[in-house]
């Protein structure tokens, strides 16, 4: 059954501060910054393929896994079409930023992401939920989550196999697919074995055992009974196009990145008194080491109001 409360929620909104109602529903600005993150990570790609294997690692887990998060963010600005007013540019801009990435996601990440929104929780639908055999491997094992975590990029590619009711354009697959096999035709003899490593580590450790990986984490576990979406206003949203901003990403999913803050900023009053999370690395340590942190039903419920084990 399709979601709707953030949508309830929204609509409210909307009613108590018309202003929420004149928020553009596009920044073609936001299309230079896929531009320059793209041409960083292909120059930081190009430095690593000088260095040092020790120094490659350490690049790529310090700057490169912050650089391919922020374009896997630039894919999901393209997905709700806050770049363009043409579709089809925003799921080109996409692709255009999926070009570091060595992997072609963009188009999936389009079409499972707005079922997401859709369908929020719904195992059938939401590619971002864990299934009933995830949650029955991991239980509350530290060893299994951080498995778990350390292999999230795969969890995620296996989750799609379940959703046969979402359906992905199989000509767009095929053209991310083609171009994501030019720009890998031209960055191996240009950046060669490291730069190309350095390219795929960014990507990994941006997504797994890392502050990042704590990303996946704050979206959507529960840590408060009855707060299904949280929200992080950390520094890192500087650098992660205020992805943090959840709550009010559902809640208005049509509004651009840049306007988040000034959308928390004119409902204060209902945000602010949502729990928020004040650390991804904290997040992190508290889903490994409390055993009451689990995939079931993505709840952590009643760590807020206890010590830890």
């Amino acid at each position: 059954m399709k979601n709707n409360f953030h949508s309830n929620r929204a609509r409210e909104l909307r009613e108590k501060f018309p202003e929420l109602k004149r928020i553009p529903r596009h920044a073609p600005e936001t299309f230079v910054l896929v531009l320059a993150v793209v041409g960083l990570q292909i120059a930081l790609a190009k430095l690593a393929s000088g260095i040092a294997w020790p120094w490659l690692l350490l690049l790529a887990y310090c700057v490169g896994s912050f650089v391919s998060h922020a374009l896997l963010i630039l894919i999901h600005e393209g997905t709700h079409d806050h770049i363009f007013s043409s579709k089809n540019a925003n799921i080109l801009a996409a692709i255009v930023a999926n070009l570091p990435l060595i992997l072609p996601v963009a188009i999936s990440l389009r079409y499972y992401h707005l079922f997401h929104h859709s369908h929020l929780n719904d195992v059938r639908y939401d590619g971002d939920s864990p299934s009933p055999g995830e949650v029955r491997w991991v239980g509350n094992s530290t060893g299994r989550k951080l498995i778990w975590l350390a292999v999230f990029p795969f969890v995620m590619m296996n989750r799609s196999r379940r959703l046969g009711l979402v359906k992905v354009p199989r000509a767009w697959r095929i053209v991310n697919l083609f171009v994501e096999a030019i720009a890998l035709a031209v960055m191996i003899p240009t950046l060669g074995g490291k730069g190309i490593a350095f390219l795929g580590l960014s990507l990994y450790l941006g997504t797994t055992l890392h502050p990042l990986g704590a990303r996946w984490l704050q979206d959507h576990f529960v840590v408060v009974p009855g707060q299904t979406t949280n929200s992080y206003y950390g520094a890192i949203n500087w650098v992660a196009f205020n992805i943090g901003y959840h709550n009010e990403h559902h809640d208005f999913p049509a509004a651009p990145w840049k306007y988040m803050p000034r959308i928390r900023r004119t409902c204060r009053e209902v945000y602010g008194k949502l729990y928020t999370h004040p650390s991804w690395t904290g997040l992190l340590y508290q889903f490994l080491c409390d055993r009451r942190a689990t995939l079931a039903g993505r709840e952590y419920a009643g760590i807020l109001d206890s010590t830890p084990p």
